[in-house]
């Protein structure tokens, strides 16, 4: 299976109970240097989470308290911080779901809990474009930027471990500060 099927799958998993974001495969693609295929990465997760989205969504609409329960069981994710996102849901609506992942708050709890607020599958799947893809693209241009100009003299074999290392490290300091 290719490298689009992995960011596919990876991104209906980090949209349903997976905690490690495709980010991470979509940066490791962005080391080839080919920013077609980093653009193809991002669609690929971008499907994958728009099918997980709506998984999660149906999810919370016909199972809500079996949702909460399988939420808290993913690492930094706990009841304080369903309860911030159902409260940003009720204040800040559909802006909530664009603005919660660039605070590092997984999607897949917005898309539990969209429905209690009163927003449509179909508009959940809608802000849910914008609101997974622009990360996605943001992360893999700047792997391929880094990997294309500033890495470019390095082999291959130094770029995947300084890529290795950033994941480390941002997992490492993500999960303590989120308490996972």
């Amino acid at each position: 299976m290719g490298m689009k099927y992995w960011s596919g799958v990876w991104g209906w998993a980090e949209a349903t109970l997976f905690f490690i974001v495709p980010d991470v495969l979509i940066t490791y693609g962005a080391l080839s240097n080919r920013i077609r295929m980093v653009v193809r990465l991002c669609l690929w997760a971008l499907g994958g989470a728009l099918i997980g989205g709506c998984l999660m969504y149906i999810t919370g609409v016909w199972f809500a308290d079996h949702t909460r329960q399988l939420l808290v069981m993913i690492p930094a994710i706990d009841d304080a911080l369903i309860e911030e996102v159902r409260e940003e849901l009720q204040t800040a609506g559909w802006q909530a779901i664009i603005l919660g992942p660039t605070q590092g708050i997984p999607y897949k709890i917005y898309a539990s809990y969209a429905a209690e607020a009163d927003i449509s599958l179909l508009f959940f799947l809608l802000i849910s474009v914008p609101a997974r893809v622009v990360r996605f693209l943001l992360a893999g241009l700047l792997a391929w930027g880094l990997s294309q100009w500033l890495l470019r003299p390095i082999g291959l074999r130094l770029k995947i471990g300084i890529w290795l290392l950033f994941w480390l490290t941002f997992y490492s300091f993500y999960f303590v500060q989120m308490g996972g």
